[in-house]
């Protein structure tokens, strides 16, 4: 298997990388100016054995390196990176463990900490797999996905960091969709991908989503 990564330079292209193939359906979040963290994963599309791994990416540097391994193994998770004061922290939500179970379950890497927290009592409010996160001014998102059921999802959580508890959004997506990915910063630059934007109700910015 191979990697690229876009050039956002003068050259607008892509560009071959070390190969940071370990597994799939994982979930890769920006945590520096220059830094990568690819989360978990599974060793096959049909595998639903989540992996505990979390190995990080310095695309300056073109360097390797490591955090602190999950205390569960997931896949088709989702994952983002919350700045609150002078701390962040990354969450990764939902997906399949290790035993290839359907989790709820919330947990949190501090960049102050060496281990990862399982937050029981910050859960989903409904168990989920292939949604994707986003991160807005009112909170963070989780976005689709499906169902323990595996039924396609159009709801919409948000997180709210004062409370620390999630509840379900009021608006949700006109088609429920799974495994798409979605970002809140626009204008945005994305390759070769069918796109649309859509407005959220009560967030002051729109949304692009793409994929199935």
């Amino acid at each position: 298997s191979q990697t690229v990564l876009p050039n956002l330079g003068q050259s607008q292209q892509w560009t071959t990388v070390p190969n940071l193939y370990k597994g799939e359906n994982q979930c890769v979040l920006k945590i520096g100016i220059h830094l990568m963290a690819i989360i978990g994963g599974d060793p096959s599309y049909w595998s639903d054995a989540g992996f505990k791994w979390v190995f990080t990416y310095n695309v300056l540097e073109g360097t390797t390196g490591a955090l602190a391994p999950l205390i569960q193994g997931r896949n088709r998770h989702g994952c983002i990176l919350i700045k609150e004061n002078y701390s962040s922290y990354i969450l990764v939500t939902g997906g399949y463990d290790e035993g290839g179970i359907k989790s709820t379950e919330l947990l949190s890497l501090s960049s102050e900490g060496n281990n990862w927290v399982s937050t029981s009592d910050m859960d989903l409010a409904v168990n989920r797999y292939g949604h994707s996160m986003t991160m807005t001014k009112n909170g963070a998102l989780v976005i689709g996905g499906q169902s323990d059921t595996n039924t396609l999802l159009k709801s919409i959580e948000i997180f709210n960091l004062t409370t620390q508890t999630w509840t379900e959004y009021g608006h949700s997506l006109a088609t429920p969709r799974s495994m798409f990915g979605g970002i809140m910063e626009l204008p945005a630059l994305l390759f070769g991908c069918q796109t649309r934007s859509i407005n959220i109700a009560g967030l002051a910015t729109a949304a692009i989503i793409w994929g199935f």
